[in-house]
């Protein structure tokens, strides 16, 4: 069923990405999956994605490159940037406190807990 999912409006191959996962780790995946989306010629909102999947493989610099065009062609998820848990890791880099200051995201606080 997942290889039949859209994944940020575009259809991937899970079948490649599996056999990617098997040869050679989750880098390779990581590696196939950019390749995929790149092919599809994807709508600016999957620069989100490209992001994650930049981060996935250390590729800090490609990853805010990638959040930066989001901001550019004034793609409205942007405003999550700031509070969504894959891009966490970008706490604290200049260039990604730039890019939420810019779109007004603020960071995201501690987790919350309801209590009964």
């Amino acid at each position: 069923l997942i290889g039949e999912q859209r994944c940020w409006g575009m259809r991937l191959d899970g079948a490649r990405l599996l056999e990617a996962y098997r040869h050679g780790g989750a880098d390779e995946y990581w590696r196939n999956r950019l390749t995929q989306m790149a092919a599809a010629n994807p709508s600016p909102a999957v620069h989100f994605g490209f992001a994650i999947c930049h981060l996935k493989l250390g590729d800090i610099g490609s990853a805010l490159g990638h959040l930066e065009k989001m901001v550019e062609a004034h793609v409205g998820g942007v405003v999550f940037i700031g509070v969504d848990p894959m891009l966490r890791q970008l706490r604290g880099n200049d260039r990604y406190e730039a890019i939420l200051k810019q779109v007004g995201s603020p960071m995201a606080s501690a987790p919350h807990t309801a209590s009964s």
